[in-house]
């Protein structure tokens, strides 16, 4: 018997483990009141087209009706689920259900819009915005108001109706849309999810792409019949940060403004929910993935600051973040009016001036970075001097 190689040469094959995935940031979760489709226990479906939608649950159903609005969004977004529904002739209130549904499948989606017979009222539209406003994993609330009473209105600190409090509340994951309904008139009958049309033209984005991020304002909603607002009406939805799908004096159809009911911009808001996730993400696999510690030494921690340059690489690659002058606070050697070529700075002081509890903890210095957004253009002032 001939002697095994081993002996002299011995190779062992070891695989690094697969990396942790990201989130999805285009995938909105639609709860509804439609009994007798998806089962107790199921907890949500997927979905990739309305057709398949209405397969399940009728061509009528307020789910399918808010599908259709995501889908028929040009570019389309690929997926969507709909969850296990809401009971809505109990006496548990539909935040309840929400607040289930978060704790157990919140990291399976980011957008979130209720879709139900029944009526939602206020009350509980506003303890569903708390709900995301503190979920442990990142979502965008959509609403769109039918009732356009609070149009008429100028906005007061003392205004009580719904999107005043949302503004107040200073939500940062809520956004709100104000759409013209007509249940008579077959046209109209998407208009009640227009907030669904608006966040699949978000959720088409592809932020590993190049130059591919967007602002919502000047994008359409098909298959949606556009608000004809007055200028008043306009201002005083626009000063509870109501955002509209509207129509202009040269025949064209816009949503606007794109804002969150804090007045933050929808796509600052997705884009740093999506860049929050990648850093986190792909520091994490550097720890986890790595054959042997990362020493906690200054070499250690430059393998973690490229890995954070590696996330926001791809943040300039898309055009999320853009060179650009820094305005803010200074830290490290960054001072405000500093230009940041890049488009982002990084900093962290040397573990040789850790506190000593830290470094027994195994903690890495901490890690800043300061990122300058490449924003977008909405509206341009021109002076034309003309002389005879």
């Amino acid at each position: 018997m001939a002697l095994s190689l081993n002996n002299i040469v011995n190779v062992d094959m070891v695989f690094s483990p697969k990396a942790a995935q990201t989130r999805g940031f285009g995938i909105l979760c639609i709860l509804g009141d439609t009994k007798n489709v998806i089962t107790a226990g199921e907890g949500y479906r997927t979905y990739t087209s309305s057709d398949d939608v209405a397969t399940d649950f009728g061509d009528d159903a307020p789910e399918t009706l808010a599908a259709m609005a995501y889908f028929s969004q040009s570019p389309k977004p690929q997926t969507l689920i709909i969850a296990e529904p809401w009971d809505s002739t109990t006496d548990t209130a539909i935040s309840t259900r929400v607040s289930k549904l978060f704790a157990d499948y919140g990291r399976n989606f980011y957008g979130f819009i209720t879709a139900t017979s029944a009526t939602v009222s206020d009350d509980e539209i506003l303890k569903i915005a708390q709900i995301v406003e503190s979920s442990a994993d990142s979502h965008i609330y959509g609403i769109t108001l039918t009732d356009l009473t609070c149009a008429n209105s100028v906005y007061t600190d003392e205004s009580t109706d719904l999107p005043s409090k949302l503004k107040r509340g200073q939500f940062t994951r809520t956004i709100v849309f104000a759409s013209e309904y007509d249940a008579n008139d077959s046209a109209y009958r998407l208009n009640k999810y227009l907030v669904a049309s608006a966040l699949g033209r978000m959720f088409s984005v592809n932020f590993s792409g190049s130059m591919t991020t967007i602002t919502l304002k000047f994008k359409q909603a098909p298959s949606l019949q556009p608000t004809n607002l007055t200028q008043s009406q306009d201002t005083n939805l626009s000063a509870r940060n109501v955002n509209k799908y509207a129509i202009y004096s040269n025949d064209t159809y816009i949503i606007q403004e794109g804002v969150m009911s804090s007045g933050m911009w929808a796509d600052e808001r997705h884009g740093s929910d999506w860049l929050q996730d990648l850093i986190q993400t792909t520091v994490y696999n550097v720890l986890y993935q790595s054959k042997t510690k990362i020493p906690q030494t200054d070499d250690g921690v430059a393998r973690l600051m490229a890995a954070v340059a590696n996330a926001i690489d791809q943040a300039v690659i898309n055009g999320f973040v853009a060179p650009g002058v820094w305005n803010s606070d200074p830290f490290g050697d960054l001072e405000s009016g500093a230009y940041l070529e890049k488009g982002y700075y990084l900093y962290a002081p040397s573990v040789n001036d850790q506190l000593q509890n830290e470094r027994e903890a195994r903690k890495s210095p901490v890690i800043q970075a300061g990122i300058k957004l490449a924003g977008a253009i909405h509206s341009v002032p021109i002076i034309v001097n003309i002389n005879r």
